[in-house]
């Protein structure tokens, strides 16, 4: 995520988006854990556990269908075959002493 974030928010703007990511998920981690222990106390822990379930699903789905790729085919392709030269090339070959 923190790179689609970054491939998407504008180059002056990139801190400012890092630093919005990061309040968001220390909120979600600070208010997550009381909200799951009321909803656990007031309604059963497996609807506390469907409840984030479905949370995370909601969640995938919009990302799924409302974020644009942020890489093209193109270079995509092109980094995946310089990678693919990187690793097939030959090691040099040491030889010691004869």
């Amino acid at each position: 995520m923190q790179v689609l974030g970054s491939d998407m928010a504008p180059a002056e703007a990139r801190g400012r988006f890092f630093g919005f990511w990061r309040l968001i998920g220390e909120i979600g981690g600070l208010v997550s854990p009381a909200l799951f222990g009321v909803l656990a106390e007031q309604m059963g822990y497996s609807v506390s556990f469907a409840l984030i379930g479905l949370c995370a699903l909601f969640t995938a789905m919009l990302l799924a269908f409302s974020v644009n790729e942020t890489v093209s085919a193109e270079t995509f392709s092109a980094v995946a075959s310089a990678e693919s030269a990187d690793v097939n090339r030959a090691a040099p070959v040491i030889s010691g002493p004869k």
